[in-house]
């Protein structure tokens, strides 16, 4: 089978690999669509097979399959994540954990599906899970028109919060009105976008929150933010924060100075760590079923599609260019 796998830590190439054994518990996948997320990049090794999200029809179900035949039949189409340890997605055959494999809606094509997933797996865990958001909070989301920063504006629609900001650095007046239109479709309106061209972020939040500041952050930079703009950048976020806030955190290169660690002491804010590379870790997939399931059913197309394009597994320059340039995420299919 033809496989998109990594030749160095920076580029893949369209090689030739045998097709996956699998064993009991697991599927064995015809792929239709496969997502690269930040997670393919982080755990880069030689020879591995990237795609870290996959959607596909059941081939086989294992030697010892009673637990898959249970859930699944053979033809069907499920979604997944998959296990750091089963590969990679990207690929004409992929192997999935049952544990992690959810009935996919029909009607809806693969690489919009694989797209809806990856957009929305950091924005629910980090408003569901690690922010633990409820009713009345307000909620802050940099990088807003991003992928997944418009799949959190479309799930805290559903939460009755008392204020939500939208925060993006468009590139010129055309980029701007771009994304406000995509923020306005995401959030039924209700989000105040603020551009950070013309709009101070910390008082644009204070001024509209009575000096009280939001309660949640996702903070979406990731580690897109220039080094030279990155410590103005952050404590903008951290004065835009209330007492006792939350803060979740994309980039992998987070760091405080002394006087920042100080005011998030003084001000009780908690800080946790948004990462692709947490969803394939073999130890949670189980948990992860309910949240695919209600991603697949609650968010839109738009939201999570709205800057993706598909590649073929032989578009192996291309598909490289666009992960190294952070693109994500980044969908492959078997062909175009």
């Amino acid at each position: 089978m033809n496989a998109l796998a990594w030749r160095s830590e920076r580029e893949l190439a369209c090689v030739a690999k045998p097709v996956p054994s699998i064993s009991a518990g697991e599927l064995l996948l015809a792929v239709h669509a496969s997502a690269l997320t930040s997670a393919d990049v982080d755990s880069a090794a030689p020879g591995q097979t990237s795609g870290s999200i996959v959607c596909g029809s059941v081939v086989s179900g294992g030697r010892s399959d009673a637990d898959a035949t249970a859930e699944f039949e053979v033809g069907e189409r499920v979604i997944a994540v998959v296990p750091a340890a089963a590969g990679g997605g990207a690929a004409e055959f992929a192997v999935v954990s049952v544990s992690c494999a959810v009935r996919v809606p029909s009607g809806i094509e693969a690489s919009q599906l694989v797209a809806r997933l990856a957009a929305g797996l950091l924005s629910f865990v980090a408003l569901h899970v690690q922010l633990r958001f409820s009713r009345g909070d307000s909620l802050l989301v940099t990088n807003a028109a991003s992928p997944a920063g418009l799949v959190a504006l479309q799930l805290v629609n559903r939460c009755d919060s008392s204020a939500v900001f939208a925060a993006v650095q468009p590139a010129d007046e055309a980029d701007s009105e771009r994304c406000r239109a995509l923020i306005a479709s995401a959030s039924n309106q209700e989000a105040r976008m603020i551009d950070l061209r013309v709009e101070q972020l910390a008082t644009t939040v204070l001024d509209e929150t009575d000096g009280i500041g939001v309660d949640c952050v996702i903070d979406l930079n990731g580690t897109e933010a220039k080094p030279a703009s990155e410590s103005t950048a952050q404590r903008e976020v951290i004065d835009s924060i209330g007492v006792l806030g939350r803060w979740a955190v994309q980039s992998d290169r987070f760091q405080l100075d002394p006087p920042a660690s100080r005011v998030l002491h003084t001000k009780g804010i908690s800080i946790s760590f948004l990462s692709d590379g947490a969803f394939r870790a073999g130890a949670h997939n189980g948990k992860l079923k309910h949240v695919i399931w209600e991603l697949l059913n609650t968010i839109d197309n738009e939201a999570a599609t709205s800057s993706t394009v598909s590649f073929s597994l032989i578009e192996a320059k291309q598909v490289s260019e666009a992960v190294n340039s952070r693109l994500f995420p980044v969908v492959v299919v078997p062909s175009l």
